[in-house]
Parts: structure tokens; sequence; C-alpha cells
């Protein structure tokens, strides 16, 4: 069974613009150890804002945000294990972003790598032959929910997910989600309602059925393949209120990642501002049931979980904790033990990581 885990920070928020990120990103490497987390290594400056990675073989695939003052460009970096066994990023990308936009979703499926551009669109590229395709135009198809203005003032493809046969967009500006089929080059479109804010998605791992984090409304939404919106459920308690994190939020709590099971029994959430993990059960036939429940993350705004290999474990993300209450402090790398039955997480410990945004097992 896997135990290595690998997490990323991000750089620190500019305060003039609450959309960019300055300074380094960096990488932890921890291993579950008699059911605790303990580091292994940590490597520094691995690129300008590395906020998100995907495991490609023995190598790391992660997004470069870029530096235009330092002429470093945006798009994807390598960083992989040298000869002494420690983790080294390569000098050249694996794939540069156009001017002007800046990668922050990324998932490989075979030799095909997926980047999702904030500002831009969604590359597909082979990483065999080098060949690219260009979405811009199927997601300029969509307008903005509100244009010129706020979070959905075009169009943000948040996240591209793939699998061998599809990949799935999520655009945060237009509330679409995107089935793009790969072999016959043709798309579905969901419309989700206005102000959902749609994040991240993933596939159910047996059903034709898709899960997706609404940020901006804190929902989970479910759909099939065919473009039908099934469900739609609240990702925090009914009755909880309370004033947003940050003057940047719109709302007491953004919901951030989503990750289902090997298994497809349970679909999990990150809430950034409740500061919570949110449990779906799933039913056979891939609708959740019941009420769902919430384990608190461990630290403040979690970004994201992992479910380790095998339905153990998992480990969550936090940007920031609040040890008093008050002042944010580092962040970590938290480890739960999961409950294989009710798919509910309990606490174990934690690893000290600052503006921790991104983590996978490895």
């Amino acid at each position: 069974m896997n135990t290595r885990v690998i997490a990323s920070s991000c750089g620190v928020r500019d305060e003039k613009d609450d959309m960019k990120w300055k300074g380094k990103s960096s990488m932890l490497v921890a291993e579950i150890k008699e059911g605790k987390l303990v580091e292994t290594e940590r490597l520094e400056e691995v690129s300008c804002n590395a906020m998100y990675f995907a495991i490609k073989g023995g190598q790391i695939l992660a997004t470069e945000g870029g530096d235009e003052a330092n002429n470093i460009p945006a798009g994807i970096r390598a960083v992989v294990v040298g000869e002494d066994g420690k983790l080294h990023p390569r000098e050249d990308l694996v794939f540069e972003s156009p001017k002007g936009s800046g990668p922050c979703h990324l998932s490989v499926s075979g030799n095909n790598l997926a980047v999702a551009e904030y500002m831009n669109s969604v590359t597909l590229i082979d990483l065999t032959t080098g060949e690219k395709s260009c979405l811009k135009e199927i997601l300029s198809k969509y307008q903005p929910i509100t244009p010129g203005e706020g979070r959905q003032d075009a169009s943000h493809p948040h996240c591209a997910q793939l699998t061998s046969d599809y990949l799935f967009i999520s655009d945060l500006g237009t509330d679409v989600i995107l089935i793009y089929d790969i072999q016959k080059k043709c798309h579905t479109a969901i419309k989700i309602s206005d102000g959902a804010g749609v994040r991240h998605v993933v596939k159910h791992p047996n059903l034709p059925i898709l899960y997706a984090v609404a940020e901006l409304s804190n929902e989970l939404i479910v759909c099939n393949l065919d473009g039908c919106l099934l469900s739609r459920r609240s990702c925090l308690p009914l009755d909880w209120t309370a004033e947003p994190p940050f003057p940047f939020y719109t709302a007491p709590s953004h919901a951030a990642a989503i990750r289902i099971t090997e298994d497809g029994s349970h679909v999990y959430i990150c809430n950034r501002g409740h500061d919570s993990i949110t449990t779906f059960t799933i039913s056979s036939d891939g609708m959740p049931v019941g009420d769902p429940t919430f384990a608190q993350s461990g630290g403040h705004i979690p970004w994201d979980i992992s479910i380790m290999p095998g339905g153990e474990f998992a480990v969550v993300a936090n940007q920031y904790t609040r040890p008093d209450g008050k002042q944010l402090a580092d962040g970590n790398i938290s480890l739960f033990t999961r409950c294989q039955k009710t798919g509910n997480l309990t606490y174990v410990n934690c690893i000290s990581k600052n503006n921790a945004v991104c983590v996978a097992p490895w």
C-alpha cells in the first residue's frame, strides 16, 4: 500500500490584487509510519506558485505561475527524483502557457496532459508527440455570469479532469461543465444556475456520473454524461453562518476541492471558511443519500484533500492555522483515519506547511 504523501504550497497573495500571487512555492514529502504522518523531505523554491500538481510515473508535474518581472513564463514544470534520491525541478517547462495566462489545474491520463488556464483556456497535450489542442474556442461559446465584474467576469476554467476517453472541464466564470470526447472531438455542455461558481469535477469510478463542487454557492452538483443535472446538495450545515474570513471572500465559506473514493462510496469536499471536510455517502446508483457529515479540517482554509490508496487514510492541505482563534499562522498537512463503512474522518496528527494548497499520494 502506498503510504507516501507529497504536498505543495503557494506563494502569498498580492496585497494590491487578491487574484494574484507572488513568491516561490515549495514541496514537502511525508510518509505514514505507524499510523502517523512523518516528514521525510522538503524542497524549497520549486516554482512560482505551484498551486496544483499531478503525478506521472516517477515525476511530478506542477503548475508554474510565472513571474513576468523576472522573465519566468507560466506553464507546467516537471519535478523529478535525482540520483541522490531527492526532488529536483527541471529548468525547461513541459508546457508554456500563452502570455497573460497561468495554469491553475492539471491532470494526466496515459500520455495525455490537460491544463486549465484560469485566465485563458484549456489545453490538451499529447506528451509523446507534443501535439496540442486548445479548447478556447469551445469555452468562448458560453457567456460569463457578470461580464467585467467579480469572480464571474469572464470564462475561468478552473479544472481540467482527464480520463482515458473524456476531458471534464468546470468553468467558474460561466457556470458550465463541459464533457469533451477526446476521440470524437465533440462536447456536451451542462449549464448550472448563475452564481454557482463550478470549481472542480470528478467522475464516478464505475458509473457515467459526474460530481462537481460549486465554490460560490457551496454545493455538491451531480450530473450524468448525457448532460442531465441530477442533484444539488449543500456542502455546509444549513443553520451555519459566520463572517467571511477575508475581505476578498464573497461569503463566509468557499468550497474548494472534491474527491471520490476508489469504490465510489463517498465524496469529500473541502470548505474554506467553515474549515471542514464534508462527507457525502454515495449509493449504488451514484446518488448522494442521507445527510452529509462534517469533520474539522485540522487547520484554517483547507484547499485540498486526498484519499490514500486503500481508503484507510485521508490527507488535508490547510493553507493556514489559527492557534489562538484570531491570528493567522503557518498552515499544515493533516492526517485522518477513514472509516470505510461510514466514510467518517478522525484526526490523527499534522505537519507544519505554510500556504499548503495541494496534496496527493505519491
